[in-house]
């Protein structure tokens, strides 16, 4: 007498007695314990696809942080040419040292501070943070055009 005991994906056990079939009792007992590895093995194949998603989200924090780190490296060694960053807010979060020079406040001074309040003149804010919030909300770039810029704010009083 032959016994099948199936686990879908993971296998399959094959009971064989030759003299006497199995008891009922012992049958449903190796089902039940078939059930529950089913269940454990399961248990183990998430853990493992988990983990290696972890570990995928790790790496891209990884390069991520590499990334920034190279393009920081960058635009601080760039002596001539003003490179600032700023968020969705428009508050200052990268300030190299040419923006130092060109508008006269240190990297300490100008970060979380609005962008158009360091560098433009104070008739522009308005206008400055409209367009960036429209360009944000989705609407079309905020073309390029040279402005006047504020040199030196804390000079200009």
């Amino acid at each position: 007498m032959c016994h099948v005991l199936g686990l879908p994906g993971f296998g399959v056990l094959l009971l064989q007695k030759h003299y006497a079939p199995l008891n009922r009792d012992l049958l449903l007992s190796l089902q039940s314990l078939m059930g529950k590895l089913a269940i454990a093995a399961l248990a183990c194949r998430y853990e493992e696809a988990l983990q290696q998603q972890i570990s995928a989200r790790e790496q891209a924090n990884q390069q991520l942080r590499a990334s920034e780190h190279r393009f920081r490296t960058l635009f601080e060694q760039t002596p001539n040419i003003a490179v600032q960053g700023y968020d969705a807010q428009r508050r200052v979060m990268f300030w190299n040292r040419a923006s130092e020079r060109l508008y006269g406040y240190t990297a300490e001074e100008a970060l979380g501070h609005p962008l158009e309040q360091l560098i433009l003149p104070q008739t522009m804010w308005t206008s400055v943070a409209q367009l960036v919030d429209k360009w944000l909300a989705g609407g079309s770039a905020i073309p390029a055009e040279e402005t006047p810029a504020r040199y030196d704010r804390r000079a200009a009083g």
